[in-house]
């Protein structure tokens, strides 16, 4: 038992070295389970996060927030996609999707640019291709670079002739993009954070010069795959999480079952087949 916690400790330290830092411990305990191979029930890694990061642990604790209550008619009702800018000052931004109604995260990719038009037509058109269906609804920001994915959006949903009932997209503002904005959240806490606090080390030393493009292009052939490996990770982890049941919100579950089997939970999926 006592080897077998020293492993769980040393694989956590590895894990926070890796840029995992502050990982609450159901995303942890998924990331010794599922990517480590490292069996470790929830109890146990929760005892050994109090013990290794105290004061992380404290910290999250203490961020009790008041949420409006959300509400969606099931699967695909309502996508919400946007951009991440935190780590844009270094060269990677990031672009994601995640479902409204399971919380699912459909795409999260890094690359030079997430305000490219064309960059964020094909994050959607490769959904749609994937899926072979069309989400009933796109949330996005009132920006140029949601241009193509409003007018591809909007061209799917009206042509299938029962999609009259809501509209094809909804925009505004970024802070009123409420589901996609939690989650940002999270990314920042679990991945971002700690390679915003490793970038601004680099650049206080005197080793990263942002007005640079020379240094910015070596930021992202080091890092940029580095990060795209820990999205992937994150985004397969997050989507096999269950969400317990809240006050704030209609269902509970592992989301990537909210998802696909919404009917389940006595919803279905709103989505429009690809003709």
């Amino acid at each position: 038992m006592r080897q077998n916690f020293h492993t769980i400790l040393e694989t956590i330290l590895r894990l926070q070295r890796e840029g995992f830092i502050n990982v609450g411990y159901r995303i942890m305990w998924k990331l010794l389970n599922v990517h480590c191979g490292v069996p470790a029930s929830q109890r146990t890694v929760r005892l050994a996060l109090q013990t290794l990061t105290p004061e992380l642990v404290n910290a999250r604790a203490r961020r009790i927030l008041h949420r409006r209550v959300y509400t969606n008619r099931g699967s695909n009702d309502l996508i919400h996609i946007d951009g991440y800018d935190k780590l844009k000052p270094y060269g990677i931004a990031i672009h994601g999707a995640i479902d409204g109604f399971s919380r699912k995260i459909l795409w999260l990719k890094a690359g030079p640019s997430n305000n490219n038009p064309q960059y964020i037509a094909r994050f959607y058109l490769n959904f749609v291709k994937e899926t072979k269906r069309i989400p009933r609804c796109v949330r996005l920001d009132d920006g140029t670079e949601n241009g193509i994915v409003r007018d591809l959006q909007t061209a799917f949903v009206l042509s299938q002739q029962d999609s009259t009932d809501m509209p094809p997209f909804l925009r505004g503002r970024s802070i009123g993009n409420q589901r996609i904005e939690r989650f940002w959240g999270s990314l920042r806490q679990t991945v971002c954070e700690f390679w915003r606090n490793y970038f601004r080390e680099m650049r206080s030393s005197g080793e990263l010069d942002q007005l640079n493009p020379i240094d910015i292009q070596c930021i992202r052939l080091c890092f940029l795959p580095v990060i795209k490996y820990q999205l992937m990770v994150f985004q397969s982890t997050w989507n096999v999480h269950r969400i317990r049941a809240q006050r704030n919100y209609q269902v509970s579950g592992i989301l990537s079952v909210l998802y696909h089997q919404p009917q389940v939970y006595g919803y279905e999926d709103r989505s429009l087949p690809l003709s």
